[in-house]
């Protein structure tokens, strides 16, 4: 069971990177739309795909670049706000589901957040094969799974 929903997405080319299956079977619960590889992709336009996304409802859209580091610390931080309010919070970790078309940089991101390499990450498909349990710290843990297309 998970409470949150992180969707990673290319930044340069967000709906093409998105999945609508995803978004049907994950519809009741809250969603984080990760912009990966902001740094490859044009401003202006990431910003106007951030409020598109935030239009969406209950999806918080946050960018960042999972191969430099940058922006990666808001993504503990705004699952934990997607969970606001929850009686669990205060006695256990937010678990998110991480998914994303292949090659969105899920892996990469799984690795920067926790600091260390957890995940193989490369630009060949398919390195990921299997659903596993990331922990990251005390309150925030994923689940990462294979790309889906």
């Amino acid at each position: 069971r998970v409470d949150v929903v992180i969707e990673v997405l290319d930044a340069r080319a967000p709906l093409s990177s998105r999945n609508p299956l995803l978004r049907e079977l994950t519809a009741s619960k809250p969603r984080l739309a990760v912009l990966n590889k902001d740094d490859l992709a044009d401003p202006a336009a990431t910003a106007l795909w951030a409020i598109q996304f935030k239009k969406e409802g209950h999806t918080l859209p946050v960018r960042v670049s999972a191969s430099t580091r940058k922006g990666i610390e808001a993504i503990p931080r705004s699952c934990r706000e997607l969970c606001r309010g929850a009686k669990w919070l205060s006695r256990r970790p937010v678990r998110a589901l991480i998914a994303g078309i292949p090659n969105a940089g899920k892996s990469t991101l799984i690795n920067s957040l926790s600091g260390r390499k957890r995940t193989a990450a490369g630009a060949t498909p398919g390195l990921t094969r299997d659903l596993r349990r990331i922990p990251i710290n005390s309150s925030f843990e994923l689940f990462d799974t294979p790309g889906l297309l």
